[in-house]
């Protein structure tokens, strides 16, 4: 476990958790570089760069905000939400801001194989989209095909993201 009082800037460079899930007292700003692993932080702010949730689950308190040079890295090694992909849990609105969504497979996904990505439980949900993705597109990443929404889950306040082919 690493904890972390005040929160982080990063400026550069790649900050990620090494010995279990980490905890960051304070707001995350990241303004280059990389910044992911599991865990909890208070705020996350991207301004540039990468955000990789690791193989689990990274939780934001408060809100979370990414701009257009950003990119959100969603790490897929299965379709098992118990830690088989990269989930970020906001509890306040969250603001895609034009990012760029990559998917990082690490198996073959199956048709009908769906990735909850971001969810937030903030009644402002989710605002903004991923550049060139808006809701119900299509894409193509490592040779498959998905498609997304910004309205998934039960609370309709997801970014899910299914195999479609």
């Amino acid at each position: 476990m690493q904890t972390f009082a005040g929160g982080l800037v990063i400026a550069d460079g790649v900050f990620t958790n090494s010995t279990g899930p980490m905890t960051v007292v304070g707001p995350v700003l990241q303004t280059a570089g990389v910044f992911g692993g599991d865990g909890t932080v208070d705020a996350l702010t991207v301004l540039g760069g990468t955000a990789v949730p690791g193989a689990g689950v990274l939780s934001v308190a408060g809100a979370v905000g990414f701009d257009s040079a950003t990119t959100f890295d969603a790490v897929l090694n299965s379709a098992d939400p118990a830690g088989g992909y990269g989930q970020l849990v906001a509890g306040g609105p969250v603001d895609l801001g034009g990012s760029t969504l990559v998917l990082a497979l690490g198996y073959t996904p199956q048709v009908g194989h769906s990735f909850t990505l971001l969810t937030t439980s903030d009644a402002g949900g989710i605002s903004g989209a991923f550049a060139g993705l808006g809701e119900g597109a299509t894409f193509t990443q490592g040779g498959f095909v998905f498609q997304i929404t910004y309205q998934g889950g039960a609370d309709r306040r997801s970014v899910v993201v299914t195999c479609v082919g």
